[in-house]
């Protein structure tokens, strides 16, 4: 893909990743503590790990794929069109009503707090009957916090 290619082309080298960038030849899309989502010019998304505990590129967990595009898409608009379109079945997300984001999480660090959505907004019948970890301790909150007080 063109686009990803002049991405990576015009990664910044001063980015602590730019070398990333160089040694596998993808852009990066999803930065977590150990490890890197990133994308390569044919559209593959792949990761490496940023403390050495293994070599190479790998092809990235399934499960965090659409995440990783939705990250990257803030950051370069024209991946947008990579992140799956909202099946007919789906329904809004719960835990974000539909906007990506958890809502009451500060903005500096909204982008690293993952909804259950994948941060697209809506989710399919059979994930929604899961509800995430995340959404059932948002619900506990309000009696933490009315036991352990302010």
């Amino acid at each position: 893909m063109r686009t990803i290619r002049d991405l990576i082309a015009a990664f910044p080298s001063e980015s602590p990743h730019s070398a990333y960038v160089a040694q596998h030849g993808a852009l990066p899309l999803y930065v977590s503590w150990g490890a890197t989502i990133g994308i390569t010019p044919k559209g593959k998304i792949v990761e490496w790990s940023t403390e050495g505990d293994y070599e190479g590129l790998r092809p990235a967990d399934p499960s965090w794929v659409i995440s990783a595009l939705v990250q990257g898409s803030k950051k370069w608009p024209a991946l947008t069109a990579l992140i799956p379109p909202r099946p007919p079945t789906a329904h809004t997300c719960p835990d974000c009503h539909g906007t990506g984001r958890i809502h009451g999480v500060p903005e500096n660090i909204a982008d690293g707090v993952g909804c259950s959505c994948r941060g697209v907004g809506w989710i399919e019948p059979q994930v929604e009957e899961r509800r995430s970890m995340l959404s059932r301790l948002r619900d506990r909150l309000p009696r933490l916090r009315r036991r352990d007080g302010p």
